[in-house]
C-alpha cells in the first residue's frame, strides 16, 4: 500500500479505513489477472475515492454488490466534486465494480441475488430458443440473434402472452415493418422478418393456427448479391505484412490470425475457437469443430506451410504461459484466457488501419474476400471454390465470379451492328 499510495493522507486514509484488507485483496486480484504495475496503481487511486464513498457514507455497504456500485459510480461521477483522487478518475466506474464484486464474495457470501425480471412472453422466448437451438441446429450467435428480434417486435406489437401472436392484427404488423424498413437496411429487415416466420412455423408446431400471419408477414427484396465482395490487392498485403511488429509477442498473434484468416478463410469465431488438439502436425491438418462453424459441422483443412510457421512463431516467442487449451489467448488483462471474436476483428483491423489499407469491411472477413478473389482470378473452379469457404449454397460462392474482370470481358457478347 506504501508503494501504492504515495500521499501521506490518502494513504492514512486508506489504512484507517475498515476496508483496508480489502483493498489489499484487490490489489493482488489485480494483479492475478495480469494487470501492470502502472495499470494497478491507477485503478487503486480509484478504489481510494470508492473507500471513501463508503466510509463516509455516500453509499451503504449492506446493499453493496458489483452492479449497485458501479450504478452508484455512474452516478457520482457526473456530479463529483471530492478532492483528488476523485470519481472523475478514468477508471472509476471500473474500480468501483471490482470492488463491489469483492466485497460483495467477501462479506455477504450467502446473500442471494436478485433473479431478473420475467415477463409473461418468458416461456415462449425459451421454447422457440431451445426449438432454434435443438431442432433448427442454429448455432448460439444466430439463434439468440433471432429471439432477441423476436422479442423486440412482439414487445412493439404490444403482445402480454403466447396466443396473442395468432391475434395480432395486420395492419399493425406491416405498420410495424414500415417503421423498421426505415430505420434500418433491407438485410436487416429481411433477416427479422425470417425470425419472425421462424416463430410462427414454432407456434405452429405448437398447435396454434397461424397461416393468416405467416400470409401477411412481408418479404423483404434481397439485396445479399447485388455487392461486390471487396478483398484487397497484392500490394495491400504486403504492406499489411509489413506493418505487423514480429519482435512483440502481440505482433506475432497478429501475424498467425491473418494468416489463418488469409490462407485458410477462417471467420473470426473459428479462428478464436481454435484448440491445441485442433492442429494435427504431422499430418498437416487443422480441424473446425462443429461448435464454432457456422454450419454446425466439422471441417478438416489442409494446413499451409506459411500457416502453420506462424502459428509455431507465436506459440515459442508470443503466447503467455497459460493452462488455456486454445490457441489464440489475451496478452492483457485478463492475461491468457480465451480470446473472443470481437479480438480477432480488432486485430485485423488494427493491422489494417497501420498499413494505410481502406477497404469498405475493416475486418477478418475481408481476408476471406481476399482468398476467393484470388482463387477465382488463378482459374479454380467455383465448386472447389465452395468447399474451401464452406459454403452449403454455390449460390453465395458465385458473387465471387463478379471479381473477375477480365475473365468477364471474354465472354462479353459484341454490341449489335458491330463488325
Amino acid at each position: 500500500m506504501q508503494q501504492l499510495f504515495r500521499r501521506y493522507a490518502l494513504r492514512d486514509r486508506v489504512a484507517a479505513s475498515p476496508l483496508a484488507p480489502d483493498v489489499d485483496a484487490l490489489e493482488s486480484y489485480f494483479l492475478e489477472r495480469g494487470h501492470l504495475r502502472s495499470q494497478v496503481r491507477r485503478y487503486m487511486l480509484a478504489v481510494a475515492h470508492v473507500v471513501w464513498c463508503l466510509d463516509t457514507g455516500l453509499f451503504p455497504l449492506e446493499s453493496v454488490s458489483g452492479d449497485a456500485l458501479r450504478a452508484f459510480a455512474v452516478r457520482h461521477a457526473s456530479r463529483c466534486s471530492c478532492p483528488p483522487p476523485n470519481g472523475r478518475a478514468r477508471n472509476f466506474v471500473s474500480a468501483a465494480r471490482h470492488l463491489g464484486a469483492l466485497l460483495e464474495r467477501r462479506h455477504f457470501p450467502d446473500r442471494k441475488r436478485p433473479q431478473p425480471p420475467t415477463s409473461p412472453l418468458t416461456p415462449l422466448l425459451s421454447g422457440f430458443a431451445l426449438h432454434l437451438r435443438e431442432v433448427r441446429g442454429l448455432r448460439k450467435s444466430c439463434w439468440t440473434q433471432q429471439v432477441h428480434s423476436v422479442e423486440e417486435m412482439l414487445g412493439k406489437l404490444d403482445v402480454a402472452k403466447e396466443a396473442d401472436v395468432v391475434r395480432i392484427p395486420i395492419p399493425a404488423l406491416r405498420a410495424m415493418v414500415a417503421t423498421l424498413a426505415s430505420q434500418h437496411s433491407p438485410r436487416t429487415v429481411s433477416t427479422r422478418m425470417a425470425a419472425f416466420r421462424n416463430l410462427l412455423r414454432f407456434l405452429a408446431l405448437r398447435g396454434l393456427d397461424t397461416r393468416r400471419l405467416a400470409d401477411a408477414v412481408p418479404r423483404i427484396r434481397s439485396v445479399r448479391l447485388t455487392t461486390l465482395p471487396r478483398g484487397i490487392s497484392d500490394d495491400d498485403l504486403q504492406r499489411l505484412f509489413a506493418s505487423l511488429n514480429l519482435s512483440r509477442p502481440i505482433g506475432l498473434r497478429a501475424m498467425a490470425i491473418i494468416r489463418c484468416a488469409l490462407d485458410l478463410g477462417l471467420r473470426a469465431g473459428e479462428i478464436a475457437a481454435l484448440r491445441f488438439a485442433d492442429v494435427d502436425w504431422r499430418a498437416g491438418t487443422i480441424t473446425l469443430r462443429t461448435t464454432s462453424t457456422k454450419t454446425r459441422r466439422d471441417y478438416v483443412l489442409p494446413l499451409p506451410r506459411a500457416t502453420g510457421q506462424a502459428i509455431v512463431q507465436y506459440l515459442r516467442r508470443g503466447r503467455p504461459r497459460t493452462p488455456c487449451d486454445r490457441l489464440f489467448v489475451r496478452h492483457y488483462m485478463p492475461t491468457g484466457e480465451a480470446i473472443a471474436p470481437s479480438v480477432v476483428t480488432t486485430t485485423v483491423h488494427r493491422a489494417l488501419t497501420r498499413a494505410g489499407v481502406k477497404v469498405p469491411l475493416m475486418g477478418a472477413h475481408t481476408l476471406r474476400h481476399t482468398l476467393a478473389g484470388r482463387l477465382v482470378r488463378a482459374g479454380v473452379g467455383f465448386k472447389a471454390i465452395a468447399d474451401v469457404m464452406r459454403h452449403r449454397d454455390i449460390d453465395t460462392t458465385r458473387v465471387y465470379a463478379r471479381v473477375d474482370w477480365p475473365g468477364l470481358s471474354g465472354v462479353a457478347l459484341p454490341w449489335p451492328g458491330t463488325p
